[in-house]
C-alpha cells in the first residue's frame, strides 16, 4: 500500500523571472521558448546557426558566436540542437564553467553534444547547480557511467517528446506532405543534408 503522509515538499524551486538559454531555435527550440515564455514569463535567449526571424517570445536570437557571452546570464541552458561535426561536445568544461553555479542544464536533443566527463565533473564539483538529461550520449546509459552518481542530475530514457498523440501527429505530417507532394508544393520538415538536419 502506499504511504499516506502530509508533509510539505523540500527544495521546490521556483523558475518565474528566470533567463532561458536556448542553443537550437528549430520545432524542439522554439516550442521550450515558447513554453518557458508565457508559461512562467520567463526572458529568452537563443542562438542558431540559421538565418531566422525572431519570434515575439525571444528577448534576443543570434548567431551561436555570442554564446559563451549569454552563459554567465542564463538560470537555465536548454541544448536543443541538432548533433552535426560542429555541434558535438559543444557542451564542454569552458561552457559549464562559464555557467553561473546556481545555473541548471538541460539536453532534449542529442547525447553527443555534451562532452560527459566535463559535465560529470561540472556536476560533483558545483559549478552548476544541477542537469536535467533526456539524452546521452549512449543509449541505455551504461550502469558504471558516473553520470548515475552525480546526484544532482535527472536522467530519462529518451522519451521527452513522446506523447500518447504522438503517433496521430506523425500521421498528419506524412499525409499533409503526401498531398504537397502530388500538389507541387513544399514539403513540411525537410532535411538539408548538406547541414545533416
Amino acid at each position: 500500500t502506499r504511504e499516506q503522509l502530509w508533509k510539505p515538499l523540500q527544495g521546490l524551486t521556483d523558475v518565474s523571472g528566470w533567463t532561458m538559454g536556448i542553443v537550437g531555435l528549430g520545432g524542439i527550440g522554439t516550442e521550450t521558448a515558447y513554453r518557458a515564455h508565457y508559461g512562467f514569463g520567463m526572458k529568452i535567449y537563443a542562438v542558431d546557426p540559421k538565418p531566422l526571424p525572431r519570434p515575439a517570445f525571444v528577448a534576443e536570437l543570434h548567431t551561436p558566436v555570442p554564446l559563451p557571452r549569454m552563459l554567465p546570464e542564463v538560470d537555465v541552458l536548454v541544448s536543443a540542437a541538432p548533433h552535426t561535426r560542429e555541434t558535438e561536445n559543444m557542451f564542454n568544461e569552458s561552457i559549464f564553467r562559464a555557467m553561473k553555479p546556481t545555473a541548471y542544464f538541460i539536453n532534449v536533443s542529442r547525447g553527443k553534444l555534451v562532452d560527459t566527463p566535463a559535465l560529470v565533473r561540472a556536476l560533483k564539483e558545483g559549478w552548476i547547480a544541477g542537469a536535467g538529461l533526456d539524452v546521452t550520449y549512449k543509449e541505455p546509459l551504461p550502469p558504471d557511467e558516473p553520470l548515475w552518481s552525480a546526484g544532482n542530475v535527472i536522467i530519462t530514457c529518451h522519451t521527452s517528446g513522446w506523447t500518447p498523440r504522438s503517433t496521430e501527429r506523425q500521421m498528419a505530417l506524412f499525409t499533409e506532405n503526401v498531398r504537397r507532394y502530388l500538389a507541387g508544393l513544399p514539403l513540411l520538415n525537410v532535411v538539408d543534408k548538406r547541414r545533416g538536419y
